[in-house]
């Protein structure tokens, strides 16, 4: 796997290679042709597709993406069940105790359950575990109870 100095030490060799080949073909220009405007422009065209070049053989994409054998494949996702351990009407949220005994956040904004926004102390309820600002919590809330 190249490291970030490999893809930078590669950049700058091909790079100077196509300076000097911009070099080479600036003094043949210079060579063949006796107006100095012409000589500008021809000058100029050269060090622009140099450049362009340059740019385009050593860019690297601004997201990285993924490789053939890293690409997810989309599954349905996983819902679990739980109890409500309880939950705050007024501030919109409670916890939900997991199968497995750990504390869950949920937001009464994650009830999807005919238009409820509370959840009582002790309800089943089946969700699937999305990712939070504070980390994570409870959505698709269903009341099984």
């Amino acid at each position: 796997m190249k490291t970030w100095q490999d893809s930078r030490l590669t950049a700058f060799i091909v790079t100077l290679g196509l300076a000097v080949i911009g070099a080479l073909a600036i003094g043949q220009i210079y060579d063949h042709l006796d107006q100095r405007l012409l000589q500008f422009l021809a000058s100029a065209a050269v060090i622009l597709i140099i450049s362009l070049l340059a740019g385009w053989l050593t860019a690297r994409p601004a997201k990285p993406g993924l490789r053939p054998k890293e690409v997810a494949v989309e599954h349905e996702p996983v819902r679990e069940t739980g109890k409500v351990k309880w939950f705050n009407v007024d501030k919109g949220f409670g916890f939900i105790i997991r199968d497995n005994g750990e504390d869950l956040f949920v937001h009464f904004r994650a009830i999807n359950d005919g238009g409820a926004s509370r959840l009582n102390e002790g309800q089943k309820v089946e969700y699937q575990i999305g990712q939070g600002r504070k980390g994570p919590q409870a959505e698709e809330v269903v009341i099984l109870d």
